[in-house]
Formats: structure tokens, C-alpha cells, sequence
């Protein structure tokens, strides 16, 4: 509920750093950081959730009894809930990231092995428990946020044919020497 008010105060910290053209874009990446991260917290409530509990309390099921105290449980599903509304903040900053000139498309395509290598390192750090069956289910879903990524950051790429204006060479209009003039 909070995280809105955690994304303008981030923001409000890296505003000044940047230039006047890309401080109007607060409210959208408050926005959009609050979405992406509702997403992914709904998508670990209704998809990873019940897959990681069935398969967690099926283990050991005929010579086990699992008991769960309600505070492991809400920390499991509170810390669940969290790691992918951040894990879901992926596409956002590749697409930022994108937009400051740090990565372009191709170099997302290029280093995918090296991505699936970190998803997989990174999956295996987050995940409840040591098997295969969640360094699955969690490092899937990252890989798809990677390949919509790569969707994200090309399509938010700047292109040569929409160069900004301030790109064109500066010209000085004086009485002396009037402006060229462009045929074509």
C-alpha cells in the first residue's frame, strides 16, 4: 500500500540529477512502478503461491504431518508477495535504462545467456527451498519479464529518423549571415 509513496519519494531523490526533459516523467514511473509491482505481487498470489504451498506440504505426506504457525506463513506469503512485485519492476527499469542510453536492445539479445545464467543464480537465492521444481517456477516467469523486456526497451529505444531537435547542428541567424537553406 505504501509503495506509491516509496516510488514518488525515490523519485523525488533522483529528480534533481536529471535533465528538465525527463523530470516530467515522475508521476508515470510512479505509476507504472505501481502497477508492475501489483502485478507481480498478484502473480505470486495466485500462481506461484499455490503451486510452491502444494508442493511444500506434499512432501513427506504419508509419515508427515506438516504444521505451520501462522507467522511463518505470513512471512512466507508477505515475503513471496514482495520479491515478485520487485522481481515484476524488471521490464521498468530496462525500459529506463533503455531511455538513459545504458543498454540497447541488441545488447539485451546478445547477453541473454548471461541473463538466464544471473535469473537462474538469482531464482536460486529466492526461492523457499533447494529443489528444481521452485528454481522453476521462480526463474520462469523472470525469463518472460526478460524476453518483454528486450519488447519494452526496443520499442522505447530513441530511433535516428526521431532525433530531438536539439541534436540538429546550431546555426547562428545574423543579419551578416541569414540561415541555409535546406532544399530537398
Amino acid at each position: 500500500m505504501a509503495l506509491p509513496v516509496v516510488l514518488w519519494q525515490g523519485w523525488a531523490f533522483i529528480q534533481p540529477a536529471l535533465m528538465p526533459t525527463t523530470r516530467s516523467r515522475g508521476l508515470a514511473v510512479v505509476w507504472w512502478g505501481t502497477v508492475c509491482f501489483g502485478v507481480g505481487a498478484a502473480f505470486a498470489y495466485t500462481v506461484l503461491l499455490p503451486l510452491f504451498l502444494t508442493f511444500l506440504l506434499s512432501i513427506g505426506h504419508p509419515a508427515l504431518e506438516p504444521v505451520i504457525s501462522i507467522n511463518r506463513y505470513l512471512g512466507f506469503v508477505i515475503g513471496m508477495l514482495v520479491i515478485c512485485g520487485a522481481l515484476f519492476e524488471l521490464p521498468l527499469a530496462i525500459v529506463f535504462l533503455t531511455r538513459a542510453g545504458v543498454v540497447t536492445p541488441k545488447a539485451l539479445r546478445l547477453r541473454r545467456r548471461w541473463a538466464v545464467l544471473a535469473m537462474v543464480v538469482v531464482s536460486a537465492f529466492l526461492t523457499p527451498t533447494t529443489d528444481a521444481v521452485s528454481l522453476g517456477l521462480m526463474t520462469l516467469p523472470l525469463l518472460a519479464l526478460y524476453e518483454v523486456s528486450i519488447l519494452l526497451s526496443s520499442w522505447s529505444s530513441p530511433r535516428p529518423d526521431r532525433a530531438p531537435l536539439a541534436r540538429a547542428p546550431l546555426t547562428l541567424q545574423t543579419p551578416e549571415h541569414p540561415a541555409p537553406r535546406h532544399t530537398g
